[in-house]
């Protein structure tokens, strides 16, 4: 696994403090936040997540969730959503690992050829929480997958790192890592972060803490 796996407005616009709470799975699975999709953008010293209300969600909902929550996304998965539904986009996993004592489900996402006789090219590594809804995810690889659009906040994996700095601008903090040579960036207290290696983005991880 990457390294840094450790462990009546039809658009609104979240301003965020430098000390963002963290993503509510609870609210996340309880008010159709899949039909609320956003995406961070840099305000000032911190990120703002930016989101559209789709047909049948309402301000109403919005308060049920944290001011992160619409942007807590990979593609159709959001941090929070229940297991059925995750593995209703993901598939089922092919294996499942233990990390510092969490069950960690790896789903595939692109193979080098036939899977029986191939390389696993990108692959999302999931946690989940107690209630069954996703509390950790990350995505690896050298390359998007070539099915679905798996993007983080206009990031995919594949992009070369210009594409983070573009988005979200620089990181608050940059560490190497230590097994497989990347570069970790982080956007600490927002609970995401990259591995950039050769100038590439190869991992993303998002988590509900």
């Amino acid at each position: 696994m990457s390294g840094h796996w450790i462990g009546g407005l039809a658009a609104a616009m979240v301003a965020l403090t430098v000390a963002a709470p963290a993503a509510s799975s609870e609210a996340l699975a309880s008010t159709g936040a899949t039909a609320i999709v956003g995406k961070f953008k840099r305000s000032g010293a911190g990120l703002a997540c930016v989101f559209t209300l789709k047909d049948g969600v309402t301000m109403d909902d919005m308060d049920a969730l944290s001011a992160d929550g619409p942007c807590m996304r990979t593609g159709p998965v959001v941090l929070g959503l229940p297991r059925k539904e995750a593995e209703a986009h993901l598939g089922r996993p092919l294996t499942t690992i233990e990390d510092r004592g969490d069950a960690v489900f790896i789903y595939p996402l692109a193979w080098s050829g036939a899977p029986e006789a191939s390389d696993l090219l990108a692959y999302a590594a999931v946690a989940y929480d107690t209630k069954d809804q996703v509390r950790l995810l990350q995505l690896s690889g050298e390359k998007a997958p070539p099915v679905g659009d798996w993007a983080f906040s206009a990031v995919r994996l594949g992009d070369p790192d210009t594409a983070v700095l573009a988005s979200l601008g620089e990181p608050f903090s940059r560490s190497p890592v230590a097994d497989n040579g990347a570069e970790l960036w982080s956007y600490s207290p927002w609970a995401f972060s990259f591995e950039i290696k050769n100038g590439k983005v190869t991992s993303i991880r998002l988590s509900a803490s």
